[in-house]
């Protein structure tokens, strides 16, 4: 009980100091409603409809507290971000530096794993309290299962497919347990997803766990499982699902990679809108501000996040629309069957002033889909995903064994947990 009390006080303590809300769709209302934020809460007085507010923002926050951050670094550890060194003026911090040569040091994700374990304890924490809930609608019931079930599922599949425990080997821990790989992981993210898709109470929350239970299986290599899913997933005018930053808990790239810039896109970025100005409508830049004195050409910052406020979008029905063309061609359906998916992405590209709308594809196949991705999920934190699925690094020889592909599990994890062993 005093595990359980010190947690929550610490998750409403972080609620006067950010308040973050997740949208998913018609699943607004999980995080809506809070009328006052509080300090401190008995532990039974949270087994209440009236609460459940409070409940649903304390596990959203710590996500999207640990996502933000995560997923830059995460866009730096891969091939999609650099550091400024030898192109701006701005110092750039040691984390960065770290991420961007594949070698951060164990103590640097600390207090993101907290984060994501933080989530992780709400989540079960949630599902634990609804027997002691007298619900006056079964509709509250469901919503309570979906969201427990949901984040548990979604902060597995993150320990599977972000963490490791070495650099080549992905997985994480389940309250202080032993290491678990990242295909077990992910069964029990599967495992799960299905349990809320059990208690999904619209066709957007169902469709929405159909493309995470997707891109799972795209990861895991069953490209069947993954054909079958994502065909259920998100489609077309579906919102995705976003964690927006209000300016008390600022979206950090907006800072990291934008006015303070310490990291900046990859230099082919910028030459895939040389070749098609359109592509500037899901690849936002800008020129950068702060070159060196001895620069004399422009470098170039992300203008995705262009406010502390910026959301960022943890799952879209684009990818899933991807996910859907990748498939027809891996299982050599006829192209024109993929080709629509990707058309259809290609042809939702935001329009620009002035600049033609993006061409459609008359072809495609396995490199273009790649290639459509790599412009698609810009500055999301996914491109690492990609990289390790197709084995395309970038990492010089002499770093190929000891370059991380994952985020370390964190230092802390490692002295407290005594199922680790060093490594």
């Amino acid at each position: 009980m005093l595990h359980r009390l010190h947690f929550l006080h610490i998750a409403l303590k972080a609620l006067c100091g950010f308040f973050f809300v997740l949208t998913i769709g018609s699943c607004q209302d999980f995080v809506q409603g809070v009328s006052k934020p509080i300090n401190a809460i008995n532990d039974a007085d949270l087994n209440s409809e009236a609460q459940l507010p409070v409940l649903f923002s304390g596990i959203a926050g710590y996500f999207g507290q640990y996502w933000r951050f995560a997923s830059m670094y995460l866009s730096t550890l891969s091939d999609e971000f650099t550091t400024v060194e030898g192109i701006s003026q701005n110092t750039v911090f040691p984390i960065f530096q770290e991420f961007d040569k594949g070698t951060p040091l164990l103590e640097r994700t600390n207090r993101e794993w907290g984060r994501l374990g933080a989530a992780r304890f709400h989540a079960q924490d949630l599902l634990d309290r609804v027997p002691s809930i007298a619900f006056s609608q079964d509709s509250n019931r469901r919503k309570c299962l979906f969201v427990g079930y949901f984040y548990l599922a979604l902060v597995q599949h993150h320990y599977a497919a972000f963490w490791g425990i070495s650099p080549r080997r992905g997985g994480g821990v389940l309250l202080g347990g032993p290491f678990i790989p990242s295909s077990q992981m992910h069964d029990t993210a599967v495992m799960n997803f299905t349990r809320a898709l059990e208690y999904a109470r619209t066709g957007y929350e169902r469709r929405l766990v159909n493309s995470f239970l997707a891109r799972i299986h795209l990861l895991e290599g069953r490209y069947n499982e993954c054909l079958s899913t994502a065909q259920l997933g998100l489609r077309e005018g579906d919102a995705p699902m976003s964690l927006l930053y209000p300016t008390q808990s600022q979206n950090i790239w907006f800072d990291n990679a934008g006015v303070n810039h310490q990291i900046i896109p990859a230099a082919r970025f910028r030459a895939y809108i040389d070749a098609e100005p359109a592509e500037a409508g899901r690849i936002p830049l800008t020129v950068g501000t702060t070159p060196l004195p001895s620069r004399t050409t422009p470098y170039y910052v992300q203008a995705k996040y262009n406010a502390d406020t910026s959301q960022i979008d943890l799952i879209t029905w684009q990818e899933n629309a991807l996910m859907i063309a990748e498939m027809l061609v891996r299982n050599n359906s006829p192209s024109t069957a993929a080709l629509v998916e990707v058309n259809r992405v290609r042809a939702a590209v935001p329009r620009l002033a002035g600049i033609p709308a993006l061409a459609l594809r008359s072809v495609t196949n396995l490199d273009s889909i790649r290639l459509e991705r790599q412009k698609q999920l810009f500055a999301t934190g996914l491109r690492i995903l990609d990289q390790r699925r197709f084995a395309d690094w970038h990492f010089p020889p002499a770093q190929a064994s000891t370059a991380w592909h994952y985020l370390p599990i964190a230092e802390n994890e490692r002295t407290a947990n005594p199922n680790l062993l060093p490594n």
